[in-house]
């Protein structure tokens, strides 16, 4: 697990003051510290919020998140309650999707636009197709 090497508080480098939270490539960790040197692969939020204007106080807030159990907790069932219904909802979305393909070829649409042999097959298939590029 991602550990910080030392607590932000009063330290924070006002350059960067986000570069513990950045635990990936580029950096040295030891004794379950990692230490981070360069913030080269770090994702569009946190270069979002190095060149915010109030980012030293939000990676304290941040830092004061993660350092405390409660709080942490608070937070993961914070996410866990707006990410779970996201995806029961995709995926209610996608099986009345499916189900509405099967409805039309019950009620005719091969007759009515048509398909011959595989097309209501490559037709199916295009759904998946158009899920995996999104």
């Amino acid at each position: 697990m991602f550990k910080m090497s030392e607590p932000l508080g009063s330290n924070v480098d006002p350059e960067k003051p986000f570069a513990g939270f950045d635990g990936r490539q580029n950096s040295v960790t030891s004794d379950e510290a990692v230490t981070v040197t360069d913030l080269v692969d770090a994702d569009e939020a946190l270069g979002f919020l190095t060149k915010h204007p109030r980012a030293a106080e939000i990676a304290i807030q941040g830092t004061a998140i993660l350092e405390d159990p409660a709080q942490l907790k608070k937070l993961i069932r914070k996410i866990d309650f707006t990410i779970a219904p996201l995806l029961a909802a995709v995926y209610f979305l996608q099986f009345l999707d499916k189900t509405t393909l099967s409805y039309t070829a019950v009620m005719g649409i091969r007759q009515d636009t048509h398909l011959v042999g595989q097309d209501y097959s490559d037709l199916s298939m295009l759904f998946y197709i158009g899920e995996l590029d999104f």
